[in-house]
């Protein structure tokens, strides 16, 4: 970002002007010089001009993404392999443990998993398992909106703070007052705190309507301590 600071005196007339590649300009301006200025008479207009260079990182770091993709596609040189109950990935131990604590914890303590090379994963679908390695390798989950909820599962169970995180945002972009309250209890069961919060925030500001909706009576008999967290809590209003 190149920026321009530029001083003004009462007739708009420029008396001085520094350009600098970065923020903040540590150079000190000579404001004392100023006062001696004729038709400045104390009075100054400060004026910034930014010029924003536009930088494609994915651009720039697409041959490590496209490299570890393959890596991942072909399994090469892998040394464990995640299994299902109809299909098996093969992986990297050092790759899964740089991404997830809790395959690090699985692959640096004496386990079955470390010493058969095998995990089994008997509670994830072959799809989400899938879309779940194509964001340790890459960082990209190409079907993320088709399974979000999965995913935010997945995400909590392998303590993968990055896509808990990316999915949180796009459910609470799809929250309406119809699935408020499945979405909160999603929200709770993945320990999902930012989401639980949101959703809460946004029964809140509806609140007339949640009232009147089937979901509140039902939660109500379900989870009545979610009730009075909910309406109990303080508002910023």
């Amino acid at each position: 970002m190149n920026c321009t600071l530029s001083f003004l005196d009462m007739y708009n007339k420029q008396i001085f002007s520094n350009k600098t590649g970065m923020m903040p300009m540590k150079r000190k301006c000579p404001l004392i010089e100023f006062k001696s200025r004729k038709g400045v008479d104390n009075k100054l207009k400060i004026v910034f001009e930014f010029d924003l260079m536009r930088h494609d990182w994915n651009n720039t770091y697409d041959p490590l993404r496209n490299d570890l993709a393959r890596l991942q596609a072909d399994g090469t040189n892998s040394d464990v392999v995640l299994k299902t109950p109809t299909r098996e990935f093969k992986a990297h131990k050092l790759i899964l443990s740089c991404r997830s604590p809790v395959f690090a914890a699985m692959f640096n303590h004496d386990t079955r998993e470390q010493n058969e090379n095998v995990v089994q994963i008997m509670d994830i679908s072959d799809d989400v398992l899938e879309q779940l390695l194509a964001f340790i390798y890459t960082d990209l989950v190409p079907r993320l909106h088709e399974m979000t909820i999965d995913l935010l599962i997945v995400a909590d169970k392998y303590d993968i703070k990055a896509l808990k995180s990316r999915c949180e945002s796009c459910i609470f972009d799809t929250v309406t007052i119809q699935n408020a309250t499945e979405l909160l209890l999603t929200a709770d069961r993945a320990n999902a705190t930012k989401l639980r919060t949101n959703i809460k925030q946004f029964i809140i500001r509806r609140r007339g309507e949640f009232i009147r909706s089937n979901d509140y009576q039902e939660l109500r008999r379900s989870h009545p301590e979610l009730i009075l967290e909910i309406f109990e809590q303080p508002t910023n209003d």
